[in-house]
């Protein structure tokens, strides 16, 4: 609370930090970033940050756990369920695709309803006549879900 009260000058003026938590964990703060521009942002700035997400969720496990604490899932699940621009339902694909490396990840974006929302992205994919980039993708997930469902 103390950052909260820290941020607003009496003067009614403010001063932008970040909180303590994030000064010491610079990822953590990045990962805010891109989830909130991936929920509110214009599409070239939503693409962007889930192209940062998944390139986090690439890097380690460790950023993978923070995106999924985080509430990353449910925005790029929508995203790809949006279908704004085939680029984006790339963008979000590919993050999800990232951050589902074990079980665990998988049943959070299942319990997401995640499993709907992909599959109502892949048909967007045919809708915009990119028939062949949603059947990779799908084929992908159906793949690696047949290979993990034992975990879920």
């Amino acid at each position: 609370m103390k950052w909260l009260l820290s941020i607003f000058e009496s003067d009614g003026g403010a001063h932008l930090s970040l909180p303590p938590i994030a000064s010491n964990d610079p990822i953590l703060a990045w990962v805010w970033s891109s989830i909130s521009a991936v929920q509110m942002g214009q599409v070239k700035d939503r693409v962007d940050a889930a192209n940062q997400l998944a390139s986090l969720a690439r890097d380690n496990d460790r950023n993978k756990k923070m995106i999924v604490e985080e509430g990353g899932i449910l925005p790029l699940l929508k995203m790809l369920k949006e279908g704004a621009s085939v680029e984006a339902q790339t963008a979000a694909a590919t993050a999800l695709s990232n951050i589902a490396s074990d079980g665990e990840k998988v049943r959070v974006i299942v319990d997401a309803h995640g499993i709907s929302m992909i599959v109502e992205g892949f048909r967007g994919f045919t809708n915009e006549g990119s028939d062949f980039g949603g059947q990779l993708w799908w084929r992908e997930w159906r793949i690696w879900m047949i290979m993990h469902r034992r975990s879920l």
